[in-house]
């Protein structure tokens, strides 16, 4: 009997996306902390994320999005955590907290779903 291995894709094509969001908000916050022509000098802070996006093989992400598992989703979490720093350490403290709340909101969903599968599979077996 053959065995069915299962394709992981990883996330090598996401972590530069979400990198380069997460620098968006660093830089803009900084600019918007910054005054006169200095503010713009922060764009330069999104140079290696803009460069990290030629190495994206954008037809794979939306494969790795949909295989997404807990560990990745905690790899992602760890190294946006490490990233994303503001002037305002409260405030940081704040977006961080609400973004562990989508996820755990996130992933209620799919749980949710996940179940209404299992519930109409017994439903149609019955």
């Amino acid at each position: 009997m053959e065995e069915k291995t299962e394709v992981k894709y990883g996330i090598t094509n996401i972590i530069p996306l979400v990198m380069l969001g997460v620098e968006i908000g660093n830089v803009a916050d900084k600019m918007g902390h910054t005054r006169g022509m200095a503010r713009y000098m922060h764009l330069t802070g999104l140079f290696d994320e803009a460069i990290a996006l030629g190495m994206v093989d954008f037809k794979q992400v939306k494969l790795e999005i949909k295989d997404l598992d807990n560990v990745e989703m905690e790899q992602i979490k760890q190294q946006v955590k490490i990233k994303f720093d503001i002037i305002d350490d409260d405030l940081e403290g704040v977006i961080e907290e609400a973004i562990e709340i989508i996820e755990d909101i996130s992933s209620s969903v799919v749980r949710s779903i996940t179940l209404a599968q299992k519930i109409k599979a017994l439903k149609n077996k019955a």
